[in-house]
């Protein structure tokens, strides 16, 4: 009797485990064209982090616990059947340069970049999100994989064009290969700018506000800069939801404060 109600739990703490990883993740198995690699986007459900950074933060910088972050980047490795050490976490900074990692330089370090290239399989290219625009990008010929993050400035610097002229004169890509999954972001509804930062943008982006500020649709610039590096429209895949309006799945600078918690995003080889 003793051995069927431990079998019967384990069952049910299995059921509950695969529950818990699936809501750690906001998955899409619509993609057919990836067939080298694996995706992953967390969302902030379950686990340790508390108050406003409820629950699975993983940026040390928020004023989160470090000990927390750390519990949390720990159990996602583990998730994913990696270590930590296999994480590239950006130090990132607004800006548009874009980090190159290969046999040549394979070390690992907290660097201040906002993209990070590499055809080195050991590693999980991640970047941390609350608002600015996630983008993945792979070719699977080569193998060659990134990841950015695209914030008002970095998308107003171009960094996704910097990243594939990188990618194709680093690693000779051809662009007709690569394919571009640009991930949840803020919405032109819930993003007020002010002139100072739509000064940077062509009309076509912006729609004026009723209090005479504007509303910025960095998702739409985004993929306009991928079309016009010529990319082909059929290699760019859309995961359309609003980071500002699911407070469930997501954390949002702009709803919660700069100091909110952040999701991550990456990309590996299985």
């Amino acid at each position: 009797m003793i051995s069927r109600q431990l079998f019967l739990l384990n069952i049910l703490n299995s059921y509950r485990q695969t529950f818990l990883y699936t809501t750690m993740f906001l998955k899409w198995y619509d993609i057919p064209w990836l067939k080298i690699f694996d995706i992953f986007i967390t969302t902030r459900e379950w686990w340790w982090s508390e108050w406003k950074y409820s629950s699975l933060n993983l940026w040390m910088l928020s004023g989160d616990n470090a000990e927390i972050v750390s519990k949390n980047r720990d159990f996602l490795a583990r998730v994913l059947w990696r270590s930590m050490s296999n994480f590239i976490y950006l130090r990132q900074v607004h800006k548009a340069e874009v980090l190159v990692i290969d046999e040549n330089n394979p070390s690992q370090e907290i660097w201040a970049y906002d993209a990070v290239v590499t055809n080195q399989s050991m590693f999980i290219p991640t970047i941390l999100v609350a608002d600015c625009v996630p983008i993945v990008v792979c070719d699977e010929e080569l193998w060659v994989f990134w990841v950015i993050h695209s914030g008002w400035k970095g998308t107003f610097q171009n960094i996704l064009k910097n990243t594939l002229e990188k990618m194709q004169s680093h690693f000779a890509c051809d662009i007709k290969n690569i394919s571009i999954i640009i991930w949840p972001c803020i919405s032109s509804e819930n993003y007020e700018v002010d002139d100072r930062v739509i000064e940077n943008f062509d009309p076509q982006f912006y729609t004026e506000n009723d209090t005479w500020w504007y509303q910025l649709d960095l998702r739409k610039c985004v993929t306009s800069q991928a079309i016009i590096a010529w990319c082909d429209q059929k290699n760019i895949y859309h995961i359309d939801h609003c980071t500002f309006e699911n407070k469930k799945q997501f954390f949002s600078a702009r709803r919660d404060g700069y100091k909110s918690g952040r999701f991550a995003m990456g990309i590996y080889k299985r």
